[in-house]
């Protein structure tokens, strides 16, 4: 019989009457071994060349059988491999490739030639330039083992359950378990390389996918307890409630039974946000006469129910810093104000400075040789000097009317009134 080096074949004797057992010796352990008993041996190429077995039953029947053992001839077939990862994708190092978490979870296809499947699935990953390292024991029982690709290779879970490679040899559309390692395919097909775990009787474990959560949005701070991110049957939640406002930092691990809907197991950071309650300042003007000191009162509304300003440590009131001393309409706007959980937005509004009237404290009037006539009057805080000439000699009476400046406390003109002034002559 002839075989290629590493199959194995079985041998048929016809058994002499009345004999059920015989022995089965190889002549040389080193190109073939055999095992048997009876008319059955399976005889399996450990080498190159020639030998013979020999089958004895009893004492007196011997036969040998002529065993060539000679070279595999080496044939390049064309392999397809699909990658798949049902764990992990989002730690997987995808090297130059420019594949991406979402890549693989959907599946990559890849098709190369080789003189085995390992061969050609190494051969394709370098094109695609995706990292891979691969495993062959030295006896050669084992070949192209998957070390590991995308740097993910066999993990050892608890149970005694790993998570690794987990090959499918596609034989007419149906995907049966490969056990063999991949040097040991030599005619070509298809196979699926799925990244994920196995039961212990070797059906793939499916968790249940789960959305990774979202946070509330449009969460506004009341001063209670509001929830960012809740917890549910999937996944733990810590740090998801807060009364305060701010951004928030969730951490959300998974629970035992369910994957993340990218793939992945690891925990989640999640931030979230409560918005700070609004706080209105408000300045609703006034109008004073000028030389008054405006009350610039601001009004601050907004506060949730339970708080206030006396309430609220840190608080700072808004208030309007700087006014204009002078005649006329000024825009002026609150600012300044701080408060925790509270932003404060400011409304404007009009002062209004109106030209005022001194009062006059004493007002006395002297006659010249010129006839002129000088009234001194003296206003409230500051005194000034108006001169009225009498044009009139008939005995009427003369009005004039007299532009008079208004000053202030410091006795500088800084607008100005008009103070009708009457004179009557004798």
């Amino acid at each position: 019989m002839s075989i290629y080096s590493g199959d194995t074949a079985t041998v048929q004797l016809t058994m002499p009457a009345g004999f059920d057992e015989s022995s089965w010796i190889s002549d040389d352990p080193n190109v073939v071994s055999v095992e048997g008993n009876g008319p059955t041996g399976t005889v399996t190429a450990t080498g190159i060349g020639q030998t013979e077995i020999a089958v004895i039953v009893g004492s007196l029947f011997k036969t040998t059988v002529a065993v060539s053992v000679s070279e595999r001839p080496v044939t390049v077939d064309t392999y397809t491999f699909l990658l798949k990862m049902d764990y992990d994708s989002e730690i997987a190092d995808y090297g130059h490739s420019g594949l991406t978490a979402s890549d693989l979870r959907s599946g990559i296809t890849l098709t190369a030639t080789g003189t085995n499947a390992g061969e050609a699935l190494e051969s394709a990953l370098n094109v695609a330039s995706i990292p891979c390292h691969f495993w062959t024991k030295e006896d050669n029982s084992i070949r192209y083992w998957v070390d590991d690709i995308l740097g993910l290779g066999d993990v050892k879970l608890d149970g005694g359950l790993w998570k690794y490679w987990i090959q499918y040899q596609v034989i007419d559309g149906r995907e049966t378990y490969n056990q063999m390692s991949l040097g040991f395919y030599t005619d070509g097909g298809s196979f699926i390389l799925r990244y994920g775990i196995t039961s212990e009787d070797e059906k793939p474990i499916r968790d249940e996918i789960i959305d990774i959560p979202s946070p509330e949005s449009d969460l506004l701070y009341n001063g209670n307890i509001q929830v960012g991110i809740a917890s549910s049957e999937g996944y733990t939640v810590v740090n998801g409630s807060a009364i305060d406002s701010g951004k928030h930092t969730a951490t959300v691990t998974l629970n035992e039974g369910y994957v993340w809907s990218d793939g992945s197991f690891a925990t989640k950071e999640i931030e979230w946000e409560i918005s700070p309650a609004v706080l209105t300042a408000r300045y609703a003007g006034e109008r004073i006469p000028y030389g008054s000191v405006p009350a610039l009162t601001v009004e601050v509304t907004g506060f949730i129910e339970g708080e206030n300003a006396l309430t609220l440590s840190g608080y700072m009131a808004p208030s309007i810093p700087t006014w204009t001393n002078g005649e006329g309409l000024f825009t002026l706007t609150p600012s300044g104000g701080t408060a925790p959980n509270y932003v404060f937005v400011y409304q404007s509004g009009i002062l209004e400075i109106y030209k005022g009237e001194l009062d006059i404290v004493s007002d006395t009037t002297t006659t010249g040789e010129d006839g002129s006539v000088t009234h001194t009057i003296v206003y409230e805080d500051n005194s000034k000097t108006e001169t009225v000439t009498k044009s009139e000699d008939d005995g009427t009476t003369s009005t004039e009317t007299v532009t008079t400046t208004n000053y202030d406390k410091d006795g500088n003109a800084t607008g100005s009134i008009e103070k009708v002034i009457t004179e009557t002559t004798d």
